[in-house]
């Protein structure tokens, strides 16, 4: 993401709470540029830079650019080595040319602005930054220029922010300084909605900067500016499209129309402003109210009553797309009256207004759904051609502050159907793996996305709590109480390799597992994976037979094929919960909490109450010490007896079931992945890489059942025995 981070629609305006309220934010709007100037919204990518020190320059400092994030080459700020470097796998990405141009400008004329700098407060202090956009000559997003354009925009400095400590470990993150953050009144926390804000600062030294570059810029064919003002060409009337009619389609029979005044002012039912509020959607999806997703589904014509899960959904969602609808109409009636140095409005993003809210608003028009340039319109497109709608607004709101890591995986992936599995004991579920799912349902890259657990109960004690208490069913009552469809929650043998899923899928559907950064980085400076169960080293090319590995990187990979071929594996979101006394939430935490925990803990801990799942965890978690007492009974010798009376009777193929006997005893004699792993459990084991490549060379499931390599074979067969009986007493089910 871009440094800036985003500005304000009309609609993001907390005053902003009714349709009553937007159509009289524009009327302000329209009287405030009467007597006050905008600013041009140029459609380019933002290339903020800072100061740093460098020794190794006749100044000893170096301009350098900043992305915003909490990658060291941003921190420390990004040269255009760093830049080549970032972008090696991707030797035509825009991004590096562009930077390698901006920094060489100004480091040109650092000697000459030192004194201007000192002035802005850029010289010794890193935080600050100039806010800067960069437009190639031709088209860089959707709008097309016809000359290079550097467009400084002012001073922003960061607010502080803390790197994810996996991304510590793994050295792709550190924590940024910058100013400490405003506490959010409604949460009593630090607020988190924005990366940076603009600073006051000296115009006259910021114009003093522009001259002095722009000789230097002009060597490069590039046409630097500082603030473009806009100003009005006529008056600003809304009058037309507040009188337009706008047709709504409720069921496939059903539909209301009123004009967008009407319908603002609450003759179709109250329109408030949904702001942060979600809808559900028949496929399990949490769209939000006011995301492109659900607006294009209105202008599309879709039947929100067969689209979405309940008549309050269908409210809420029709609040969101009147918003966005007028957001963008009365924008353009306010682009329309106005004009600029650079040309008339319509021809640009769109107008940024200071001086009537605490931050920059920004009046995009039409660019709200023109705005999806490159790869994100592909995706539209595509998206259409399917008869699917993905969560793409934010992607589209995005593209003038984002610098386009991202665009070409969209590009790769355009028009195949993807998948997302997220595979895991879930003993139980708690709400960081709900947050999780959910995280992977609003990602809009995806179709669909599962939950893969399997059935299997294991009540041998773990750290004073049983390990697996739940079967598959109870699994599916606690996703409910997290507001996850229950028909999303699919019973597997083995999560990893989830057949039951993929069997029903067409070959060519892209399949990705998200799993926990354990199970695929084995370098305890990353996440103390000691034995991840997908290492990276062995995700991709061959096996030792020459075969290719059925699992493949997802971050890494550049040419995506179907479940039938290939399947990809990548780190899930990582979402960091704390359990008061006991540490982060993980499987063994949440047990042990749960375990002791009254209604009010309980809730406090899995995000919800409901008694009847309250009681069932409860139960299970305190039933386990019964049964192991029970077979604590059991004299030594005769337990040792049924085992020898089981060694001398087994039958592989009473034990495995008929398939076994095709299959090469090899085969049998390795005890598989783990199938029953939670995503955030350290206990649990990996496996050998010998053994992912021969499920590499199956394709991923040829052999249900496949079981992985024993410590020993003898040691192996006793613990199948051991498992074998400690079902036939209850203690172990499946």
């Amino acid at each position: 993401m871009g440094t800036s981070g985003h500005m304000q629609h009309p609609f993001d305006i907390p005053n902003v709470k009714t349709g009553q309220d937007l159509i009289n934010y524009f009327e302000t709007i329209a009287e405030h540029l009467s007597t006050n100037p905008g600013s041009v919204k140029f459609d380019g990518v933002n290339v903020s830079f800072k100061l740093v020190d460098d020794e190794s320059t006749p100044t000893g400092k170096d301009f350098r650019m900043d992305r915003g994030s909490t990658h060291p080459f941003s921190v420390k700020g990004m040269s255009t080595a760093d830049a080549y470097e970032f972008w090696k796998e991707s030797p035509d990405h825009g991004m590096p040319p562009a930077i390698e141009e901006l920094l060489a400008i100004f480091n040109e004329a650092l000697p000459q602005i030192t004194p201007e700098l000192k002035k802005l407060g850029l010289w010794n202090d890193s935080t600050k930054y100039i806010n800067t956009e960069y437009m190639k000559k031709g088209k860089t997003n959707v709008i097309e220029y016809d000359e290079k354009i550097l467009a400084l925009h002012g001073i922003n400095q960061f607010y502080e922010k803390k790197a994810q400590p996996w991304r510590i470990k793994k050295g792709i993150g550190v924590d940024r300084p910058g100013l400490e953050r405003p506490i959010d009144p409604d949460t009593g926390k630090p607020n988190m909605d924005h990366d940076s804000v603009e600073t006051a600062y000296d115009p006259g030294a910021f114009q003093s900067i522009i001259e002095k570059v722009k000789p230097i810029a002009e060597k490069h064919e590039v046409s630097l500016v500082g603030d473009v003002p806009t100003e009005l060409s006529a008056d600003v009337d809304f009058s037309e499209t507040l009188e337009a009619p706008l047709t709504i389609q409720i069921t496939e029979t059903e539909s209301k129309t009123f004009s967008l005044r009407d319908w603002l002012t609450g003759k179709g039912g109250v329109v408030e402003n949904p702001f942060d509020a979600k809808v559900k959607t028949k496929d399990g999806k949490n769209p939000w109210a006011i995301s492109k997703e659900v607006y294009f589904a209105v202008l599309n014509g879709t039947p929100l009553m067969e689209w979405l899960e309940t008549p309050e959904d269908v409210e809420m969602a029709i609040d969101g797309a009147l918003f966005n609808y007028a957001t963008q109409h009365l924008g353009m009636d306010v682009k329309r009256a106005s004009t600029s140095s650079k040309g008339g409005l319509e021809g640009h993003e769109g107008i940024v207004i200071r001086g009537i809210d605490d931050r920059p608003v920004k009046v995009t028009g039409d660019f709200i759904t023109k705005g999806v340039g490159g790869a994100i319109k592909d995706k539209i497109k595509a998206a259409k051609e399917k008869d699917t709608l993905t969560e793409i607004a934010e992607e589209a709101e995005n593209v003038e502050y984002e610098i386009e890591d991202d665009f070409e995986e969209t590009e790769e992936l355009a028009g195949k159907k993807m998948v997302a599995i997220y595979p895991g004991r879930f003993q139980p579920m708690g709400r960081h793996h709900a947050e999780v799912y959910k995280s992977l349902l609003n990602d809009g890259r995806f179709d669909d996305v599962y939950i893969s657990t399997s059935d299997k109960i294991d009540m041998s004690d773990k750290d004073g709590v049983p390990r697996s208490p739940l079967s598959f069913k109870e699994k599916q009552d606690i996703a409910a109480g997290h507001d996850i469809n229950p028909s999303k929650v699919v019973q597997t043998k083995n999560p990893y390799n989830a057949i039951e899923i993929t069997r029903n899928l067409d070959p060519g559907t892209v399949v990705v597992y998200f799993v926990g950064c354990k199970d695929m980085d084995a370098d305890p400076n990353v996440c103390d994976g000691d034995k991840p169960r997908f290492p990276r080293e062995t995700l991709g090319g061959l096996t030792k037979k020459g075969t290719p590995r059925y699992f493949k990187d997802f971050e890494i990979e550049e040419d995506f094929h179907g479940v039938k071929d290939h399947a990809y594996i990548a780190v899930a979101p990582h979402i960091e919960i704390e359990i008061p006394g006991l540490g982060e939430m993980s499987g063994t935490t949440i047990r042990k909490a749960l375990k002791i925990a009254e209604p009010e803990q309980f809730e406090e801990i899995m995000g919800f109450y409901d008694p009847f799942v309250y009681d069932l965890i409860k139960s299970k978690l305190n039933s386990a010490q019964e049964s192991l007492e029970e077979v604590s009974q059991i004299p030594l010798g005769i337990f040792l007896g049924l085992i020898e009376e089981t060694l001398n009777e087994v039958d592989p193929v009473g034990m495995f079931g008929p398939p076994i006997a095709s299959v090469p005893k090899v085969a049998y004699e390795y005890s598989g992945i783990p199938d029953d792993t939670d995503p955030d459990d350290t206990e649990d084991e990996g496996r050998p890489d010998e053994e992912l490549e021969e499920i590499s060379a199956m394709g991923g499931g040829a052999v249900e059942g496949y079981a992985g390599k024993r410590d020993d074979k003898e040691e192996g067969l006793i613990r199948e025995i051991e498992d074998y009986l400690y079902k036939s007493m209850g203690v172990i089910t499946e």
